[in-house]
């Protein structure tokens, strides 16, 4: 399903259900013939699409990955503003470890990158309880420069990783893996943003009864009330750069 960003840009979101995604990305982490390259993995929300638009190489890196799912409320209210087809709302906080529990039981070898030194410790700590049966097989905090990008992409490719997660926010995860994915030894690459804060126990799941109505964002806003821009001015911003391009639409299915 085509996403419009800007004038003649547009990201391609994949209409896939947690459980199909979840498939098909084991099933490239468990198939015995190394891939060659990786499957890479982007969750387009409304933060994402604004940051999109204000850069082409962003935008180049989201159209570059493999599959970019739908995540948060603010896209299916852009979908309806569109007059576009329905389509899944597919977040990394429900996606990702969905995928961990379903090849737990193969072994899955699992880097962690992005965070602080401490955060990325704590969860590369913690998972292993989480989802019984997957190995770490390193992490690294996200604040390295540029002169040590390829010390740890040697690193990444000696750990005979299946999975890595990248965490270091929009934009920079995506652009590490635009620059980067030619190099990478792994079978899947994923940006999830601040999935390890939940892992570390430092953030909390909003309750499900929000996150089924799309409220889950307010949970997240009472925990860290830093990222208040994300859900006033990113939130106009969005709104507006979709509402000019509104064309009629005779459905009347709800936003949710």
């Amino acid at each position: 399903m085509p996403f419009p960003v800007g004038p003649g840009l547009t990201i391609a979101l994949s209409d896939l259900s947690i459980p199909q995604a979840v498939r098909i990305l084991a099933e490239s982490i468990e198939t015995p013939q190394p891939p060659a390259r990786p499957t890479t993995v982007g969750f387009l929300n409304m933060r994402n699409h604004v940051a999109a638009r204000a850069s082409l190489a962003l935008s180049e890196a989201f159209a570059k990955m493999d599959y970019v799912f739908a995540d948060g409320v603010g896209l299916q209210i852009g979908r309806r503003l569109l007059g576009l087809p329905r389509f899944q709302r597919v977040s990394g906080t429900d996606m990702v470890p969905a995928l961990l529990n379903d090849v737990a039981a193969t072994g899955c070898r699992v880097f962690l990158l992005g965070g602080t030194a401490q955060l990325s410790s704590v969860a590369a700590m913690r998972l292993p309880g989480l989802f019984p049966g997957i190995t770490i097989s390193g992490y690294q905090h996200g604040y390295f420069d540029a002169s040590e990008e390829a010390q740890l992409l040697d690193r990444i490719n000696a750990s005979k990783s299946d999975l890595l997660l990248v965490g270091m926010g929009t934009p920079r995860q995506e652009l590490w893996l635009l620059r980067n994915q030619a190099s990478l030894e792994v079978r899947v690459v994923a940006c999830v943003g601040g999935l390890f804060h939940y892992w570390a126990g430092d953030l909390r799941r909003s309750p499900r009864i929000l996150i089924r109505a799309g409220f889950e964002w307010t949970g997240i806003l009472l925990q860290q009330p830093h990222k208040w821009r994300i859900y006033t001015i990113d939130a106009i911003r969005f709104l507006f750069s979709l509402v000019f391009k509104k064309e009629p639409s005779s459905s009347d299915e709800p936003f949710f």
